[in-house]
């Protein structure tokens, strides 16, 4: 796996394509590897004439952990105190604008899921000379005041993980089916495959946890999308059952000119079946700004 200097720190990444596209940066949710893409997205990306980018956020995957800093306080932060957070969201923007850095790629499609999506959006706000456009996916504006997801998705998530290997893939594949729609599912068999291959490759729940913490902080996202001056789609499931679909549809209402598809049977997973609808949307929307 190559490994980039990236502001300060080592980002694993991975690339699918011809340099010679034009690139589209792809930014995982909380937790989440880049081997979670399903290949129906990735491949599709490239079909569809893209130069892909695919990494681990710091404190996940193969990149670089933040051991020292412990787990976070979520109490504390709740009541104001961020001092347990190692890192905010703008530092894990710098973190893929250092990527593209490495890989000498000066501007980019950034697409984000979910955690991604707000790093996505911090990106365009930092960066906007860096950014050929900006799609952010199944994510938020971080305003607490908006409908919040589904208890039983919630407290699925937040649950204690087991530490026997096979109740953990279990738990796993059971999380993902919990956040999935009511139309696009993923077989049992890839999510299995899909668990097992993550938990192989870096099972660190504590960097999840940092990430989460990093959101936390970095607060309401107001006043900085309402500035955001690159072209925007933002996609979002009507089924989403962590981030509701008002969410998504406060961040598409702040970005100026931002362009807002709902997928019906949509949940917050990218599913096998759901990678070719997204492909499209995101081809139909940047097939006239591609550079």
């Amino acid at each position: 796996m190559p490994l980039a200097q990236a502001n300060g720190i080592e980002i694993a990444y991975e690339i699918y394509g011809d340099k010679s596209d034009p690139a589209i940066l792809l930014l995982n949710p909380n937790g989440s590897q880049l081997t979670n893409w399903p290949p129906s997205l990735v491949e599709g990306m490239v079909a569809a004439g893209f130069f892909v980018i695919l990494s681990d956020h710091r404190d996940v995957g193969l990149s670089t952990k933040f051991d020292a800093a412990g787990l976070p306080d979520f109490a504390a932060i709740a009541a104001g105190d961020t001092s347990s957070a190692p890192y905010r969201l703008e530092d894990m923007a710098d973190d893929a604008v250092g990527l593209l850095d490495f890989l000498e790629v000066g501007q980019a499609h950034v697409f984000g899921g979910s955690l991604g999506g707000s790093v996505a959006q911090m990106v365009a706000y930092r960066y906007p000379e860096r950014v050929t456009s900006l799609i952010s996916t199944m994510s938020t504006s971080g305003d607490s005041s908006l409908p919040s997801g589904n208890p039983k998705a919630r407290e699925a998530l937040m649950a204690p993980l087991p530490e026997e290997h096979e109740a953990l893939v279990a738990h796993v594949v059971k999380l993902w089916q919990i956040l999935e729609g009511s139309k696009y599912k993923a077989s049992p068999d890839y999510l299995r495959q899909r668990a097992e291959t993550g938990i192989a490759r870096c099972h660190y729940p504590i960097g999840a946890a940092r990430q989460m913490a990093a959101a936390m902080v970095s607060g309401l996202h107001t006043q900085w999308l309402k500035t955001i001056d690159v072209p925007t789609l933002v996609i979002h499931g009507r089924d989403d059952p962590l981030i509701s679909l008002t969410a998504g549809e406060h961040v598409a209402s702040l970005v100026p000119g931002a362009q807002l598809v709902v997928i019906d049977g949509m949940g917050h997973e990218i599913t096998p079946d759901l990678g070719p609808v997204v492909v499209s949307h995101v081809v139909a929307f940047t097939g006239a700004i591609k550079k």
